[in-house]
């Protein structure tokens, strides 16, 4: 037992020298500081206000997995791997300059595709958001950058940074200009987030802008190959969180409905940031071993039961004290969102645990192949499952539809990563 507890301590000083520690705290204070501001905006505004932003919002939310063309998928990938700095700044400049080009285009058409899909209230909402592209994609693609250079301590800061910003401006102009001043607040941090982001890569550059080598067009394609698989992976696999609220929508068509359900999946969606927390930390580790099989199946192995355990303590605490979450964040007039919180936080069990984790791992071997074919497979799975059951149960059949769906797409990950490691060992 004092082996273990030893072997133990030590694992976790070394964690958190090697930063993570810093991207935990980071995470955990950027999710607290959105949830507040999420809070706020539930509470401020009506029900049927605030369904028509859902809505707006779940809309863009099929539309924002293909920021740059999924290139910060690319940028992480390749540049994680072992390769000569002259390279890796001809990567890190192709993929910023082809995501721009290809965000500019969603400028444009976002406002276009609004028109044929929302009523006057929510499209109005997204045509506001529709430059949120192009300032997203900076923000992110210096953000892993600093990732990529596991310069751990400035990813943290630049998180705290951009979510304190982000709260003054949120609560300063929702009160002022309602829905619309939060969407500007939501501009104003990815550009903070960007430029801190920026300011402190630029410190981190051994390589000047005159020694970058032209990559050759086949890396380029291959680059933009994965980045777009990846991009489609994460579409379909989105796809399952917002078919709930496109389905409660076109079946019931009641925004107090749709508000109720959103308010539901804040806890769950927020809680994400424990396993992306972790992978942030741990994925370019496991890209830089995803030729050894023998690494990737002992250190997948220890990262399912850590998060899994975590995992398990947070869900039964929320389940248990979920009345009362309710009643003292949102208020007694979504009392009515206390049973499917219950059944999503114990999805997100499910899903947060298996599903992200090896997602992430099969991304790091690029199996991005079989991401995809899961999601596609687990997304035509839950569209069925949500037009008969919302239905019949309603706003309850979108989450018995949801749980059914991440058992099936743990199942199938599960297995093919050991038929993977069985593979090669």
């Amino acid at each position: 037992m004092k082996n273990k507890i030893g072997y133990l301590a030590e694992l976790l000083k070394n964690l958190h020298k090697k930063g993570l520690s810093d991207i935990f705290l980071s995470s955990v204070f950027s999710e607290f500081i959105a949830f507040i501001v999420s809070i706020v905006i539930v509470r401020q505004f009506s029900k049927e206000d605030y369904g028509y932003y859902a809505v707006a919002y779940n809309i863009y939310g099929y539309i924002a997995v293909f920021i740059g063309l999924g290139l910060t998928n690319g940028v992480l990938q390749y540049c994680s791997e072992k390769r000569v700095e002259t390279e890796k700044s001809a990567i890190y400049s192709f993929c910023l300059k082809a995501g721009e080009i290809f965000n500019i285009v969603l400028l444009f058409f976002i406002p276009i595709f609004s028109r044929f899909l929302l009523g006057i209230p929510a499209r109005n909402y997204l045509i506001w958001m529709s430059g949120w592209p192009l300032v997203a994609f900076v923000g992110n693609y210096m953000q892993i950058k600093l990732r990529v250079a596991r310069d751990n301590r400035h990813f943290m800061l630049s998180n705290v940074s951009s979510s304190v910003v982000f709260l003054i401006l949120a609560f300063v102009l929702s009160k002022s200009y309602g829905i619309e001043g939060y969407i500007v607040a939501l501009y104003g941090k990815h550009a903070l987030t960007g430029v801190i982001s920026y300011t402190f890569s630029k410190q981190k550059e051994t390589v000047n802008s005159g020694n970058i080598a032209p990559i050759n067009i086949k890396l380029k394609k291959e680059i933009l190959k994965y980045s777009i698989v990846c991009c489609l992976t994460n579409f379909t696999s989105t796809l399952m969180m917002l078919l709930d609220v496109t389905c409660i929508n076109h079946f019931i068509g009641d925004p107090a409905i749709v508000a109720t359900y959103k308010v539901a999946t804040q806890i769950p969606t927020a809680l994400t940031f424990i396993p992306s927390s972790i992978m942030v930390f741990i994925f370019p580790y496991f890209v830089e071993h995803n030729d050894n099989p023998h690494w990737l199946q002992k250190n997948t192995n220890k990262l399912l039961a850590g998060v899994f355990g975590l995992n398990v303590c947070v869900s039964i605490a929320i389940i248990i004290l979920a009345p009362f979450i309710v009643a003292v964040l949102w208020g007694n007039k979504y009392r009515d969102a206390v049973l499917v919180l219950r059944m999503l936080v114990f999805n997100y069990l499910i899903s947060g645990t298996f599903n992200m984790v090896l997602g992430n791992v099969m991304v790091a071997i690029k199996k991005v192949n079989i991401n995809l074919i899961r999601t596609i497979f687990c997304s035509a799975l839950n569209i069925i499952l949500n037009c008969v059951l919302i239905k019949r149960y309603g706003s309850v059949g979108a989450a018995y539809a949801t749980i059914t769906v991440s058992i099936v797409s743990a199942v199938f990950a599960i297995s093919y990563f050991k038929y993977w490691i069985k593979k090669k060992l």
